[in-house]
């Protein structure tokens, strides 16, 4: 949890506030915005990349827990209707971009301030 916290989400959120402040993108609201359809995009790209193409396609044997092979819940559709559509398209789209979004863009709001 920790890694995913410092070593993943952090450094999104502080580059995705220094490419909105380098773009020129100036007030709290815009940069919600902004971070929200970044936030977006990167929620879809792990949706399509990880969940589509390389658990259920790439390398689906690697994910399989020994000793639960041929369980339904690994089948295309049983995965996507019960674990990656409700997460990217519900728990994501509607609550954690959101999260992201306004913690980005308040960093945002932060550093221009200061560097002014």
């Amino acid at each position: 949890m920790i890694w995913i916290c410092f070593g993943e989400i952090l450094p999104l959120i502080i580059y995705g506030a220094v490419s909105m402040i380098e773009g020129g993108t100036r007030g709290f609201g815009w940069m919600v915005l902004h971070g929200y359809i970044q936030w977006l995009m990167i929620g879809f790209a792990d949706l399509f990349f990880l969940d589509v193409w390389l658990i259920q396609k790439k390398c689906r044997k690697r994910f399989i827990i020994p000793g639960t092979e041929g369980h339904p819940g690994y089948e295309f559709k049983v995965w996507m209707k019960s674990y990656a559509l409700p997460e990217h398209l519900l728990q994501w789209a509607l609550i954690l971009c959101r999260v992201m979004a306004l913690l980005q863009a308040g960093l945002g709001v932060l550093l221009v301030r200061l560097s002014s």
